[in-house]
């Protein structure tokens, strides 16, 4: 697997390895699939999820996720560190239609698969 992904590449990879997760992260959340994104995260981003979707039908949070992720060209993951056997820290550069932002992303191993777990400072 690469570490570089451009929006036509992203495709649902499972959550066998923290890479995996967050480019399946980006699949269903560019495809608007709500269901394989939100099980892409642990429980508070699940949460956290429900809070900003509230309110819209799922049709409307479908489309609405599938507009965000619309305008992300591609990720790169610029390290890698783990932090324990179930935590590992992903630096990811994100390009989108304003340049580009580089983004610390949190995954936890959770039930044997892992999860996204939220971005962090």
């Amino acid at each position: 697997m690469t570490n570089y992904w451009p929006q036509e590449a992203w495709t649902n990879t499972g959550h066998g390895s923290p890479e995996a997760t967050l480019q399946t992260l980006l699949w269903a959340g560019y495809n608007g699939d709500l269901t394989n994104f939100a099980a892409s995260m642990d429980e508070e981003s699940r949460t956290n999820l429900d809070g900003e979707f509230k309110g819209k039908s799922a049709t409307e949070a479908s489309m609405r996720l599938a507009d965000v992720m619309a305008d992300t060209k591609s990720v790169q993951v610029l390290s890698r560190e783990v932090l324990d056997e179930n935590t590992v820290m992903l630096t990811v550069e994100i390009e989108d239609q304003n340049g580009f932002q580089t983004v610390r992303m949190l995954l936890k191993r959770t039930g044997g698969e892992w999860k996204f777990a939220g971005p962090q400072p």
